[in-house]
């Protein structure tokens, strides 16, 4: 007798469906990967929390708003374009990017926040196979 109960059988098995990043056994595949983030599968762990994401991404609308009103259309304008460009430019998937033209833009280089000391991918531990992660991005495979 199966854990799965009396019934549980092949025939079950075979409509899973598969994880992104998960092997042909269903388990994380580590290795290529990294480890998963337990941070998206939890809501809030902290009530302030919510209304520091509203605030972060509040915070830029009022700031192009001032500048339209003190400077006129074009700093608003030319900001949001240069920011365009910053985000667009990227590297290799094996190769991490600090983002810093983008962090500079939105003057998030000036502030520290827990994402500086507790999800800095440079002391991170995935290291996958370039060749691979080339692949995958550009659909090769």
């Amino acid at each position: 007798m199966s854990l799965l109960g009396p019934t549980a059988g092949v025939a079950e098995l075979e409509g899973r469906v598969t994880v992104p990043g998960s092997s042909e056994y269903g388990v994380h595949d580590t290795l290529r990967f990294g480890f998963t983030s337990t941070l998206s599968q939890i809501k809030n762990s902290h009530p302030l929390e919510a209304s520091e994401r509203l605030c972060s991404n509040l915070e830029p609308m009022a700031g192009l708003a001032e500048l339209r009103v003190t400077q006129g259309l074009h700093a608003p304008l030319r900001l949001l374009n240069e920011l365009k460009v910053t985000r667009r430019a990227g590297r290799f998937p094996c190769l991490h990017s600090s983002g810093i033209g983008t962090a500079t833009i939105l003057g998030t280089d000036e502030r520290i926040g827990f994402e500086d000391f507790l999800n800095d991918p440079g002391t991170s531990e995935l290291m996958g196979e370039p060749h691979v992660m080339i692949e995958r991005a550009f659909k090769l495979n």
